[in-house]
């Protein structure tokens, strides 16, 4: 709980995204990024892609433009909202861009 008392733990904060409504609560996920270093993983980052929920900001990092070509030519780049955004470390190093406006609001306000 990083020293957050347990009634704010358990507390859900809904709110407008994108035309329906979200809720995050303490240690929801925001954000989500695939790296993708060998061609097999994207198997098990496909499964990961049925979890998502419309407001996690979601990245695709493919371990080198090898394995870009990889995923391009099998089609398995077309993940449920993921987008190639580099190869190697991006979003695990900040390059990951802002969050959705409503989605930062909600965990800075609450």
């Amino acid at each position: 709980g990083f020293a957050v008392p347990k009634e704010e733990q358990v507390k859900v904060v809904k709110f407008p995204f994108h035309g329906q409504t979200a809720e995050l609560k303490h240690g929801s996920v925001a954000l989500l990024l695939l790296l993708v270093v060998q061609t097999h993983r994207g198997l098990v980052a496909q499964k990961a892609c049925d979890l998502v929920k419309p407001w996690i900001k979601t990245s695709l990092a493919p371990g080198s433009g090898v394995v870009t070509k990889y995923l391009l030519k099998s089609g398995m780049q077309k993940y449920q909202g993921f987008n190639i955004v580099g190869c190697g470390c991006t979003t695990s190093i900040g390059n990951s861009g802002d969050l959705d406006r409503s989605v930062a609001s909600a965990i800075s306000e609450n």
